[in-house]
């Protein structure tokens, strides 16, 4: 079983925005699992939740739901 080096399982991370403290999801049971070796890229449009993501995996913020390493 090859090493893995990151693992989302079913993140989910919602902000709240404006006066009304509206919830905004910005990634909704995202998984992913990347093994020592190999190479991967985020793609997506604007507003897809690739820096939430990213953000997620260095530390700098906790997912509202979901687990990983």
């Amino acid at each position: 079983m090859p090493d893995q080096v990151l693992e989302y399982r079913q993140i989910t991370k919602d902000y709240r925005v404006g006066f009304r403290r509206r919830r905004l999801r910005a990634l909704n049971d995202f998984s992913l699992t990347v093994n020592r070796g190999e190479i991967f890229g985020f793609l997506g449009p604007n507003g897809a939740g690739k820096t939430t993501a990213i953000h997620l995996a260095m530390g700098f913020m906790r997912p509202t739901s979901g687990g990983g390493e």
